[in-house]
């Protein structure tokens, strides 16, 4: 397949940085029509083959077919993770692309000093919205990673407390409460959703998660604590994350479009 010089720019711009989309926009774009009798099918089929050609992936998948709902296209994640790529993440000190959290939801502290405690109990709403505000500062900014599950000093506490504050017993569970709080917590929270990708690993006999955030170019918008639909941009500054204050606004779509310039 020959491609075009439109179609090697959007191309090489979604490897670089996850673009939004439709469906209908790619077909025509990567698939375009070449014979009346071309239907949608043999042209979602072209799509996917292209796509495959220049190593791209589009989320949700193309099974749905459905062309006008939005599409985040984005370099093919790799496989696997090998064990020395995730010790040498894990160790590495925490900095705006690296956040190491004990856990999504549950008070380490207050699980290890309170034992006799109901499950319920150990859960935290700062403990999640901790978590929430590192992914969307990072998915404002370049991307990175997020452990959940391993300690400040890098020691793999392991998913254990949560499973036992939320209720849960394995990690599909666990997924699915995290995904349902992405989703309720961000605007947009179901194509934020889609710039975050999790795997589950075993270290010292603790399963830990591991989540890839892939960078946004709208903004991930952060809902308030409060509830009163208040939304908050939050921005990574070296290993913390801090809430955009309106006085620093400008500078920070400023900074925000020269680093997106640059890429």
């Amino acid at each position: 397949m020959q491609f075009s010089a439109d179609q090697v720019s959007f191309c090489s711009q979604a490897r670089l940085r996850p673009t939004e989309t439709t469906l209908r926009r790619l077909v025509e774009l990567l698939a375009p029509q070449t014979a009346a009798s071309e239907g949608p099918l043999t042209r979602i089929a072209q799509l996917q083959a292209a796509l495959d050609l220049v190593g791209l992936e589009v989320l949700p998948s193309l099974d749905d077919g459905d062309l006008d709902s939005p599409r985040l296209v984005t370099a093919r994640r790799p496989a696997v993770v090998s064990e020395s790529q995730l010790m040498a993440e894990i160790n590495d000190d925490e900095n705006e692309n690296l956040e190491l959290k004990s856990s999504f939801s549950c008070c380490i502290r207050t699980w290890r000093a309170r034992p006799e405690l109901e499950a319920r109990q150990y859960r935290k709403p700062a403990v999640e919205d901790s978590l929430l505000c590192a992914m969307a500062g990072m998915m404002n900014a370049s991307g990175g990673l997020v452990f959940v599950g391993v300690e400040d000093d890098h020691n793999p506490l392991g998913l254990g407390p949560d499973f036992h504050a939320l209720g849960v017993s394995d990690v599909d569970r666990w997924l699915l409460k995290v995904r349902d709080k992405i989703t309720t917590s961000f605007h947009e929270g179901v194509m934020v959703n889609d710039h975050i990708s999790f795997s589950f690993h075993e270290i010292d006999g603790e399963i830990i998660a591991r989540a890839v955030i892939r960078p946004r170019r709208r903004l991930a918008l952060l809902a308030g604590q409060d509830g009163s639909g208040y939304h908050r941009i939050m921005q990574r500054q070296g290993n913390r994350t801090v809430e955009i204050k309106p006085l620093a606004i400008e500078e920070f779509f400023e900074e925000r479009l020269s680093n997106r310039r640059r890429t």
